[in-house]
């Protein structure tokens, strides 16, 4: 079955109790990548062998400058829990995508202010956990404090675990 086209149609943003701190100009999710190094073991050539995940980050940019978003400033280097809610359009089925993340802000870059332009600001997030949610039901968990990787109900790294005796 091919994938259908989606259109979001608006991100919006809550931070730390801030409440709604406005629409998003871009998002862009935490992602798990696999890290992995070259080994060859008495093979006739080398194999990519996965030895754990790469930093997961996440990073938002907001168009307005206000004293909540001000605020925002303050938590640079603590933990933060954040709210993402996209709303997207399927052929004229409205799909809502939601982004539960906790992490820690820990660099905000300001573009050049300009006359006439918008207000910049990029935010990136160290993220420790997170759930992405389709229509309220979960399809993809991470947790670095207790190993968890969810696609689905699957867990990616219940072999792992059960290996090591946890």
């Amino acid at each position: 079955m091919a994938d259908r086209e989606q259109a979001y149609k608006g991100l919006s943003l809550t931070a730390n109790g801030f409440g709604f701190l406005g629409s998003l100009v871009e998002f862009e999710p935490p992602e798990v990548k696999e890290m992995t190094e070259s080994y060859r073991g008495g093979r006739a050539a080398p194999i990519k062998v996965m030895v754990g995940y790469e930093e997961v980050e996440a990073k938002f940019k907001l168009s307005r400058d206000d004293a909540n978003i001000a605020a925002l400033r303050a938590i640079v280097g603590r933990d933060v829990v954040m709210t993402v809610r996209a709303s997207a359009d399927e052929k004229g089925k409205t799909i809502e995508t939601r982004f539960d993340i906790y992490g820690r802000i820990y660099t905000v870059e300001t573009a050049a202010i300009k006359a006439g332009a918008m207000v910049e600001k990029t935010y990136t997030i160290a993220v420790e956990k997170f759930v992405k949610s389709i229509d309220g039901v979960p399809v993809e968990a991470f947790d670095l404090e207790i190993g968890e990787f969810k696609l689905g109900s699957t867990d990616v790294l219940a072999d792992v675990k059960a290996q090591i005796g946890l």
